[in-house]
This record gives structure tokens, sequence and C-alpha cells, in this order.
């Protein structure tokens, strides 16, 4: 664990321990755990201080000694493109579209709008350009039936996707007739990890 690294990307970006707490859903001694390198950082945790800092998620790998970016190509050709996409502030959105976006919100911390981007989840309602209200506060309370966002990584390329899913313990399923979106995933906190719970969603 390089924690001088760490301490200069806070820094950097203007973030405190409790800030990182709050992204990766845990209390701040667990914060300094990890960053003491007393405790592993777990992948979902990675991907989470990845996008708090606004750097490249192989980069906290490899701060966190999970492995070596040296070692790692710049892009894994056929990787699967993702299931879900953060929702970008700057992106245009009309009238209505805007004031349901801010009520949803609210200004919630880690309670964040994304937007479907597959057919993974169509036949269980969520289209390809909908709205969803995503819970990323904790990333350990799940149910039976959840429809919940989840990251799969490649170790070997240091690369990752995100999957849009219904979660059926310990599985990740989708409710698609695409044959791309059938492989059915294992949660297991280290090939693939939960990101988030969706709460709602809605399309224009």
């Amino acid at each position: 664990m390089d924690m001088e690294w760490f301490k200069a990307a806070l820094r950097r970006a203007g973030l405190t321990h409790n800030d990182v707490a709050e992204a990766i859903g845990r209390d701040r001694a667990v914060v300094s755990r990890i960053m003491n390198g007393k405790q592993e950082m777990k992948p979902a945790q990675a991907e989470a201080i990845a996008t708090l800092l606004d750097i490249p998620l192989p980069e906290v790998l490899n701060a966190a000694g999970l492995f070596s970016e040296a070692a790692v190509p710049k892009k894994a050709p056929g990787f699967a493109e993702p299931d879900v996409v953060p929702f970008a502030s700057s992106e245009s959105v009309r009238g209505p579209q805007e004031a349901i976006i801010a009520a949803m919100k609210a200004d919630r911390p880690g309670i964040d709008v994304w937007r479907v981007a597959s057919g993974a989840m169509s036949l269980a309602g969520f289209i390809k350009d909908d709205f969803m209200l995503v819970d990323c506060r904790d990333v350990t309370r799940f149910s039976d039936g959840d429809v919940v966002i989840a990251q799969a990584y490649d170790w070997h390329h240091g690369t990752a996707v995100t999957l849009l899913r219904r979660f059926k313990p310990p599985y990740l399923i989708s409710h698609s007739i695409e044959a791309r979106d059938q492989t059915v995933h294992v949660v297991d906190d280290r090939e693939v990890a939960i990101k988030g719970k969706v709460l709602a969603s809605w399309r224009i």
C-alpha cells in the first residue's frame, strides 16, 4: 500500500478520509486501516475511490498493491461495453427531466443518477437511455431480487465493465434475449463486486 500516494491524491482532490469512508460505505477507521496497509482494499472499494478521485482504476489498484500497472495493457480488446453509465451533469436535459433529476437525487451524497446503456435488463423494464437512481452508500446490504449495478473485473488486463443485473444470491442474472447478456456472474467481491442498488427508474 502506497500511503504517500493516497495522501497526495486526497490533497490534490481536496478530500479527506471521511470523504473516502462515505464513498466506500465504511467508517473512517476502516479507511485508516486500508491506508496504513493493515487491511486489504477490496476491488469495489478501489473502484469507488477511483471514481471519487476521478482517476483511472488501474492507478488506484497499482497504489494499493493489487497489481503492477506496468504489466497492464491500456485496453483489453473485445472487453464488453458497460450496461450502465453515470449520468454526467454536463449532459443537456430539458425542463421537466432536469426537475425530475434534481428532485430524485435531492443532493444526497452517495445517491447518483445513472443511464441504461444496454438491453441486459430490457425484459425487466430497463430500456436503453432510461434514467436510474442508484444508492451507492452501502455496498453490503442487498436482498434477493434487488436490481443492482456491479463491476466485473478482468485482473489480467486491468479493466472492468459495469453490469446492470438482478441479484439472486450469490448470482447476478440478466433479463434479456441477447446472447451477450446471458453470462451468470457470481458475486465474490474480487472478480465481481456490487457497486449500488437501483432505487427507481424513469424515462422521457
